[in-house]
């Protein structure tokens, strides 16, 4: 496959799909074509002069004509809904075999493995069905990729870790947000749980390498970074690369308690708003005492671990081995933990999500 190959990204406008395209086009490794299911979602992609094409992975005439002529397909769109990841990807994998697309690379998750595994997991590990929308669908998803395998399509199956870094939302923005409330710190007995991250431009270095390696066809591939931390560890270095005050340490009886009172105050919250949600968003547009208790209650509950998190994350003592893609196809994460901090923490201030006072870089 030659580098003026056409390669398709699904997400375009997400985290991942998005850097995915730029990354494609700024390295030169081919021309990236972008599907996005708004328009909206394109800016941006828009500063490069990337190809931006509508793609709702749900609508088949969509795949169809967004595939057309391309040589590769990367199948990052984000949802957790588990119909539209199943019934989304077979739409492109159908699509990617009637156009004779000579590769395609699915992004699934390390979340597939379930969360009550333990040590060092390998690909061969079991796939169990967790009843999570969605793990649950990335299983059914990467069995239809073997399907299609089966039947002659050139696949590829990354199982990447925890990814972040700029524009991430959920292990960067939301962590940033949750160590500068003042109420997160280190937890006691539940923080001692690896956290298995990948910073985004490692994920790509992995995608580029299953495109263009023939040792990757039918293969599935654990896909992480190079630093074993537990999350404790991961949520001090954050917070002192942003500047802050050292975290203080909390008790296994304070983070039950608290994540218990947090998970019932979000039962009453939801049904408050989906019940008196005309009401809600007119307190919460108005500047007074009522906008001011509605956004204490949101800091509140989005800077406290739900129970889930405490049992089911931060305790997990996983590590998601990466050797097969290292040996077969050559992948080798570049960015330490530190180093993708420093990057995150940069972007971060200059989105003025950080201190660009406090932050230390």
């Amino acid at each position: 496959m030659s580098n003026d190959r056409t390669i398709l990204v699904t997400g375009g406008g997400g985290f991942v799909g998005g850097r995915v395209a730029e990354s494609i086009h700024l390295s030169g490794f081919g021309r990236a074509r972008a599907g996005v299911r708004r328009w909206s979602s394109a800016a941006r992609l828009c500063r490069f002069p990337i190809d931006v094409v509508m793609c709702d992975i749900m609508k088949r005439e969509d795949a169809v004509q967004a595939v057309e002529g391309a040589q590769a397909v990367v199948h990052c769109a984000y949802t957790d809904d588990k119909t539209s990841i199943v019934e989304g990807t077979r739409n492109m994998l159908e699509a990617a075999q009637n156009c004779g697309v000579e590769r395609f690379v699915f992004l699934s998750t390390a979340e597939v493995y379930g969360s009550d595994v333990q040590g060092d997991v390998l690909e061969a590990h079991e796939t169990p069905y967790t009843g999570r929308p969605y793990a649950d669908g990335k299983i059914d998803a990467e069995r239809l990729c073997l399907e299609y395998q089966a039947k002659g399509l050139p696949v590829t199956i990354l199982r990447p870790s925890l990814i972040y870094g700029p524009m991430g939302q959920s292990w960067t923005v939301r962590v940033a947000a949750r160590l500068q409330s003042g109420n997160w710190g280190t937890f006691d007995e539940y923080g001692s749980g690896y956290c298995n991250l990948i910073y985004v431009d490692d994920l790509v270095r992995a995608i580029f390498a299953a495109i263009e390696n023939p040792h990757a066809v039918g293969e599935t591939f654990n896909v992480n970074g190079p630093d074993v931390v537990t999350w404790n560890e991961y949520f001090q270095r954050f917070n002192e690369r942003l500047g802050m005050s050292p975290l203080e340490s909390i008790s296994p009886r304070q983070s039950r308690l608290k994540s218990m009172l947090r998970d019932r105050a979000q039962v009453v919250a939801s049904a408050a708003v989906n019940r008196f949600q005309g009401l809600v968003t007119r307190i919460n547009q108005r500047e007074g005492l009522g906008s001011a208790v509605i956004k204490r209650v949101k800091n509140t509950l989005h800077s406290t671990p739900s129970q889930r998190e405490l049992d089911s994350l931060y305790s997990r003592r996983a590590y998601y081995v990466a050797n097969k893609a290292e040996e077969l196809i050559g992948y080798t994460p570049r960015f330490s933990l530190d180093e993708g901090l420093r990057l995150s923490v940069l972007w971060l201030a200059h989105h003025s999500l950080a201190d660009p006072a406090l932050i230390r870089v």
